[in-house]
């Protein structure tokens, strides 16, 4: 094995890492009315009303998450 493929192993062990503790934080954060942003997003105007879609866009402020409801 190459030192170049032995360094990228290690980095991919310490990313593997830290993904896993941010994911755990996310799952950690209560994601707080007051620091959550919800951003309205809409794609109205079709040809056929049935087919227009409404959704709110949220992040949190605190832990970076970011998800969609759906309405």
């Amino acid at each position: 094995m190459t030192p170049i493929a032995k360094k990228r192993i290690q980095i991919e062990k310490r990313l593997a890492t830290a993904q896993k503790d941010m994911s755990d934080l996310r799952a950690f954060c209560p994601h707080t009315p007051s620091s959550v942003r919800r951003t309205p997003k809409s794609d109205t105007g079709n040809w056929c009303a049935a087919d227009d879609r409404y959704w709110t866009a949220c992040e949190c402020l605190d832990c970076g998450k970011h998800w969609t409801e759906w309405k």
